[in-house]
């Protein structure tokens, strides 16, 4: 007869609480560089433990994906260590995490028709770009939208291209990013 009934336990963990699970039952692989890595397992092997728990999804019975703090993981597996100490979390909590450390994601818009937005719409996508890209930092999106009205009411576009002749800040090397949001019909 078995000491404990296996009906008296669930598979699952209960969420947002901080647990110490094999390293081996988790799924994730990090970006961080090697030396990153080496210099976090160093560390974890002078410890003997992860202090920054590793935030996990439940995929089934003993297996979990890693989606935050990847690189501990990663430097757990260097270190030899056979558990690591890790939340877990659900979609909801999850983003409410992303949320608290301020982490944000890249907006996805569809393209939308530089011939037929407005000022406005112009000017937002423009404002968006220059949030999330580097080398946008000088344009004015308001500039921009009001030389792109300008030029539409004496031209009709064919490219994109017609950008870089506005003096409003858009080059050559802007391009390739302002395609991704900005689609000429």
């Amino acid at each position: 007869m078995a000491l404990f009934d296996d009906s008296e336990f669930s598979s699952e963990l209960p969420l947002g609480e901080l647990f110490r699970l094999p390293r081996k039952f988790i799924k994730g692989k990090s970006t961080a560089d090697e030396a990153s890595l080496k210099a976090i397992a160093k560390q974890l092997k002078v410890k003997g433990k992860n202090i920054s728990p590793i935030m996990v999804k439940v995929l089934a019975k003993d297996s979990y994906e890693a989606v935050l703090n990847t690189q501990v993981l990663d430097a757990a597996k260097i270190a030899s260590l056979d558990f690591v100490w890790c939340i877990v979390v659900d979609d909801g909590m999850f983003e409410q995490v992303k949320l608290e450390l301020g982490i944000k994601e890249p907006v996805k818009l569809k393209q939308i028709n530089i011939c037929l937005a407005s000022e406005s719409e112009i000017a937002d996508v423009i404002a968006l770009i220059k949030s999330q890209t580097e080398g946008f930092s000088r344009v004015d999106p308001k500039t921009v939208a009001k030389s792109v009205v300008k030029y539409r009411n004496t031209k009709k576009p064919k490219s994109l291209k017609f950008l870089t002749e506005l003096k409003c800040g858009i080059g050559q090397a802007k391009l390739p990013v302002l395609a991704n949001f900005f689609a000429v019909q």
